[in-house]
């Protein structure tokens, strides 16, 4: 079982860059002793100060103790910031760590849960589970099962409504999104690697629409890209001197994927809840800041 001790040697250790063999080669202690150390048990008194010169702490902030210890959101930094460092192919092990973060932050929501527990395990089922917490301050929402895992944390503004308020942009968004071949689009997009691009005629001939429509389609999401421009139109220089669009995109359009998890999460309901916490006292969207739903003196399209 991992003690305090151990994850601080195991963070020194990895913050200064050495290894588990060289720590015990400077120490006069095999690696398997050092290993020992960083799963649980404790060296013998006398090396204790060895450890501590060889790290430049105190023995006091081996164990969590004294002006030297750190606050807890440095520790964490520490610890993901040592994963990071550790291999230039760490970042599995570095999101391992950062849902495990999540998790143990969803456990306290229930504040009967007073241990941590790992990750539920989905090997050998197809359930999915969640775990939420709806408070006055805000909403957090973790989804788990074998294959899709996600987190989403939402502070409370001063009014959701107002947020929200823009509906005209939004039902527009809704509609192109209603649209099959505009969502399939959009996940064409969403299979392009950074720096590939594809024409519209290319994405039609994949998709089997006509260009056309491809076209006004890669037009509209351009139009609401907003000015960090996550979809890229590039003009290419033909044989005939004629000139093609080509599209691309930067950053893998992270918030289309957003907006499709969220899609999918009201589709595909959860079988259960592993934490199910509301503290909430009143709803999210307040009626007095909501004028912008009323219908106005022309009559809305149907």
């Amino acid at each position: 079982m991992e003690t305090f001790f151990s994850k601080q040697l195991q963070m020194l250790r990895k913050q200064s860059g050495i290894t588990q063999e060289q720590l015990a080669a400077k120490l006069g202690v095999t690696a398997q002793a050092v290993s020992k150390w960083e799963n649980g048990s404790y060296p013998d008194g006398d090396l204790l100060p060895k450890i501590a010169d060889i790290f430049d702490v105190s023995i006091d902030n081996l164990y969590g103790r004294g002006e030297e210890r750190c606050s807890f959101e440095q520790q964490v930094v520490n610890h993901m910031q040592a994963i990071a460092d550790s291999s230039q192919d760490s970042c599995a092990e570095w999101l391992e760590n950062y849902l495990n973060i999540i998790w143990a932050m969803q456990l306290t929501a229930w504040r009967e849960c007073r241990y941590y527990y790992d990750l539920p395990d989905f090997k050998d089922s197809n359930g999915t589970i969640a775990s939420e917490c709806t408070c006055n301050t805000g909403v957090t929402y973790m989804r788990l099962n074998k294959d899709f895992r996600y987190f989403t944390f939402i502070e409370q503004p001063e009014s959701f409504a107002k947020q929200f308020s823009d509906i005209d942009k939004l039902s527009e968004l809704f509609r192109f999104l209603g649209d099959k071949m505009n969502l399939k689009v959009v996940m064409y997009l969403l299979s392009l690697d950074n720096g590939e691009v594809a024409g519209a005629s290319t994405i039609a001939t994949h998709l089997g629409y006509p260009k056309e429509k491809i076209e006004k389609a890669l037009q509209y999401l351009l139009s609401i890209n907003g000015s960090n421009k996550e979809i890229i139109e590039i003009s290419v220089l033909c044989a005939d001197n004629g000139k093609e669009k080509v599209y691309g995109v930067r950053n893998y359009l992270p918030e289309m994927l957003i907006l499709l998890t969220g899609a999918f999460a009201v589709l595909n309901q959860p079988h259960g809840y592993s934490t199910n916490v509301n503290n909430r006292d009143y709803p999210f969207f307040d009626r007095k800041d909501m004028s912008f739903i009323k219908v106005g003196e022309k009559n809305e399209e149907k």
